[in-house]
């Protein structure tokens, strides 16, 4: 119950309070969803385990390198007959190697399957953290539903009893009734005066989260 509350209470902080406009259950658990922080977490672990998969099967394809390189030299240098001279020279060079794994001891089959694996792991834990974010939200919505009821049924109470104290009041004053029955029936009313009972107003609030 604590848990659904903190639920409740931080729907209501996230959301536009000036914006009254109502929402029914479906949009409150997609706003929730979208919002919640441990389920961008779970989507960046699964879109990371997705990126692993790829590499690993990439790995089987053949790799491509490429150099180039130019070289100057300036002032004396050694020359063919054995002796300096001054001389400027210039060198250009060029290289390109490839390769491709022939065997690596199935190390990449495994890690292919091992990558397949965590990627699977990854979308469940994703969906069993939108369905817990779901059941919250769906026991906080329908809590407030019900708080609701009880609180249409508080007032009805509380205005049946004044009528009932009006009536117990007007036989008093005829004689028809006792003080002590115009007592019982002022006891049954709040200490307290009563605040006009609005229909859903948490819900027409935008529900929460």
């Amino acid at each position: 119950m604590k848990k659904q509350i903190i639920i409740a209470m931080a729907l209501l902080a996230a959301l536009p309070v000036a914006a009254q406009e109502k929402w029914d259950l479906r949009q409150c658990i997609d706003y929730a969803i979208e919002h919640n922080l441990s389920i961008k977490q779970q989507e960046a672990a699964r879109d990371q385990d997705a990126v692993t998969l790829n590499t690993a099967k990439y790995s089987r394809l053949p790799n491509l390198n490429g150099n180039v390189g130019q070289s100057f030299n300036f002032g004396r240098a050694l020359q063919a007959d054995n002796t300096y001279g001054d001389r400027n020279t210039k060198n250009t060079n060029f290289s390109l190697s490839t390769s491709i794994p022939l065997f690596t001891g199935l190390r990449i089959p495994n890690n292919i399957a091992l990558s397949k694996l965590n990627l699977k792991a990854a979308i469940e834990d994703l969906n069993k953290a939108k369905e817990d974010i779901s059941i919250s939200v769906t026991s906080a919505y329908l809590q407030i539903l019900f708080n609701e009821e009880l609180a249409k049924v508080a007032h009805s109470q509380v205005e049946l009893s004044r009528e009932q104290l009006k009536s117990k009041e007007a036989y008093f004053n005829n004689g028809k009734a006792s003080e002590a029955e115009v007592y019982e029936a002022r006891a049954r009313l709040p200490k307290t005066k009563c605040l006009p009972y609005k229909p859903t107003t948490i819900i027409n609030w935008h529900c929460w989260n």
